[in-house]
């Protein structure tokens, strides 16, 4: 049993180390400016493990919170771009696909470098497209059995 919770408690500071060292390499790139920049970096950090729970809603309210405090930092609007638009895939609306795409232009503005954002801003245009697509094909296909049959309804009045 000793070996257990020793394995447990090492996994669980690798855990926390592996955080740690996340946060120390984002202050380092970022170059933490402020306090606030720290702060959202850690806030940030929050509503990635909350997103990785599937904790949309928290996770988006994290992100938001994290580019109030830094609206400087594109990484911010790219999570809570993605956070969106994993709610709008499972249900709740292609406002929040809209919203995503309206985050990651932000991010693009922010830096226009990077390329995931326009990389994810294309994906999610793909995907608001495919769910617009069959919607079109269900109208034509619900029209086409009552169009065939008013094209054969005079016939069968003459028979």
């Amino acid at each position: 049993m000793l070996v257990i919770n020793s394995c447990s408690n090492f996994y669980l500071n690798l855990k926390n180390m592996k955080k740690s060292l996340t946060l120390f390499v984002l202050i380092i790139l970022v170059g933490c400016k402020s306090y606030n920049s720290f702060e959202a970096i850690k806030i940030n950090d929050e509503g990635v493990d909350k997103y990785d729970n599937g904790n949309f809603t928290e996770a988006i309210i994290d992100f938001t919170k994290a580019i109030e405090l830094d609206s400087e930092n594109p990484l911010f609007y790219q999570n809570r771009a993605t956070a969106k638009s994993s709610m709008a895939w499972f249900g709740y609306g292609l406002e929040d696909y809209n919203g995503a795409i309206n985050d990651l232009d932000i991010a693009i503005s922010l830096d226009g470098k990077e390329t995931s954002y326009y990389k994810d801003r294309a994906y999610i245009k793909t995907i608001i497209s495919d769910l617009r697509l069959p919607a079109k094909t269900e109208i034509i296909a619900l029209f086409l059995p009552i169009t065939w049959l008013i094209s054969i309804l005079p016939l069968s009045l003459f028979c």
